[in-house]
């Protein structure tokens, strides 16, 4: 693999990843660039893009540890590991494409992964908050930043869940993807917020990660666990209506 350099990774890059990551704008800006030099690192050191797969596992789980032992600097420290799993995230997937080296228990865990981030940040963040001495300034009871943090987890599981089902059901029917047709399910501009809302707000390469960075830093985890635990089932709970509608309507063609 030493003869791999930078142009052979980037060019890896296909037009549907690249219009991927530009909907997702901390992918596109920050982790994906940063994923370019690991990338060429982990190919020098012969690993396997499975092997860099359960660095990623291992760098959510340390980060909800940090978290948990919530103290200033472990928050830090917790922010930053996520961040650095998704990084690690962009690694394998950029290794396998221009390695080749793919798999089924590559694309198993690859997609297991999202999910298992989603179930292990929310819900650490929202007991590190608990725990904290000063906790909150707007909520005296601790534990129900617990509660707003399975808020949130179970918001976005959900809606993962869902849209997997939807493609199921549509494939069942012997329809193409439900994203591929009923393009009029919705007027133009209420489908492009209803994405733009929910790929820069509630996905880990949008604002999630550099939003819980600034967080840590000033000190402001309780107002971003408040937040999504607030926000996250009314916006998974418009995007998943917006899905339905699009599914039931392309099945009746």
């Amino acid at each position: 693999m030493s003869g791999i350099g930078f142009k052979e990774i980037r060019a890896s890059m296909h037009e549907a990843k690249l219009a991927s990551d530009r909907r997702n704008f901390w992918v596109w800006i920050a982790m994906r660039p940063l994923s370019f030099p690991l990338t060429w690192l982990a190919l020098q050191l012969r690993l396997s893009p499975n092997f860099v797969t359960g660095l990623y596992f291992l760098a959510n789980i340390a980060a909800a540890v940090f978290f948990i032992t919530a103290s200033y600097e472990g928050m830090i420290y917790g922010a930053l590991l996520y961040n650095l799993g998704l990084v690690l995230d962009c690694v394998d997937g950029n290794m396998a494409r221009t390695t080749g080296k793919t798999s089924p228990l590559g694309w198993f865990l690859d997609t297991l992964g999202a999910d298992f981030f989603y179930g292990v940040f929310f819900i650490p963040i929202g007991i590190g908050v608990a725990l904290s001495a000063n906790s909150s300034r707007f909520i005296e009871e601790p534990l129900w930043f617990v509660v707003l943090g399975s808020s949130a987890t179970v918001s976005i599981l959900l809606y993962r869940i869902s849209r997997m089902r939807l493609h199921l059901a549509s494939l069942q029917l012997n329809k193409p993807k439900d994203s591929e047709r009923s393009n009029n399910a919705l007027p133009q501009g209420i489908r492009k917020t209803i994405l733009v809302v929910y790929n820069n707000v509630m996905t880990a390469g949008g604002s999630m990660l550099p939003l819980i960075i600034a967080a840590a830093i000033f000190e402001l985890v309780d107002i971003f666990i408040l937040a999504y635990g607030l926000v996250a089932p009314l916006v998974i709970t418009i995007v998943i209506a917006y899905h339905t509608i699009r599914f039931v309507k392309a099945s009746a063609k």
